[in-house]
């Protein structure tokens, strides 16, 4: 019996391994570039799970929405594999940028690269999206 569940362990490890790998995937400046260029992203950030959404259209263009304010901006994907966000009127604090992980079927995790601990977690991601509307007050 002691021999089966070793084998049983051994066998499906490689596959539990290959699953947590792609669910925690980061993803390189060119996966970047190819996932999040032309998408509509919902999400949730902070302890508090506050709302928000931004579009990103294929040319880095972005509309943000968060507690009511709406910001345009524009999305840069560095060499380094971050995600660095500018947006209007915030060009003194620089942008904003982000390590991009991959969550479950779609879904992606944003975690700051300056150590500050901010978090951004979508919860629906549309694709091919090719012009952001001004305000899009979320998914439709």
């Amino acid at each position: 019996m002691k021999y089966l569940l070793v084998s049983i362990a051994l066998v499906g490890a490689p596959a539990l391994a290959d699953d947590i790998r792609v669910l925690g995937t980061t993803l390189s400046s060119e996966r970047i570039r190819n996932e999040l260029l032309g998408v509509h992203l919902e999400g949730v950030s902070g302890a508090e799970d506050s709302f928000w959404t931004e579009c990103i259209e294929p040319d880095g263009k972005t509309i943000y929405e968060f507690a009511g304010a709406t910001l345009k901006g524009y999305m840069r994907v560095g060499e380094n594999g971050l995600a660095c966000f500018q947006y209007e009127g915030n060009e003194r604090s620089g942008a904003n940028c982000f390590i991009v992980m991959r969550e479950g079927e779609g879904n992606y995790v944003f975690t700051s690269s300056s150590g500050t601990g901010k978090l951004f977690r979508t919860t629906r991601v549309v694709r091919n999206v090719t012009e952001c509307p001004v305000a899009s007050a979320g998914l439709s």
